[in-house]
């Protein structure tokens, strides 16, 4: 819906649940889907595109969730996708540390 006063802002964020202290991972994109998390706990793989080629021309990328130096999505690893409008990633996975998608 819309704020005529705000404007919506997505990210993925991390929330500490012993003291609420919370972390924007991603942002910067118009959408955000599948965020995982690799099975070691450091780093995060995310699905994201813009308008208007969403989500047709999707985005995998990863980044670490402790030493990233930004959480802007164009300064995360593009590990598949792009912006090309000819790819579309889906279901992004971790298993046995390796990342896995279609």
């Amino acid at each position: 819906h819309k704020h005529p006063e705000k404007e919506v802002v997505k990210e993925i964020v991390s929330i500490d649940v012993r003291d609420g202290y919370t972390k924007v991972l991603a942002r910067g994109n118009a959408s955000y889907s599948h965020p995982r998390v690799s099975s070691n706990g450091k780093k995060l793989a995310y699905i994201t595109w813009n308008h208007p080629a969403m989500p047709l021309c999707t985005e995998l990328r990863v980044t670490d969730i402790y030493s990233a130096k930004s959480n802007e999505s164009c300064d995360h690893k593009l590990i598949a996708g792009g912006r090309e409008g000819d790819t579309a990633v889906i279901r992004p996975t971790y298993k046995g540390g390796r990342l896995y998608y279609i």
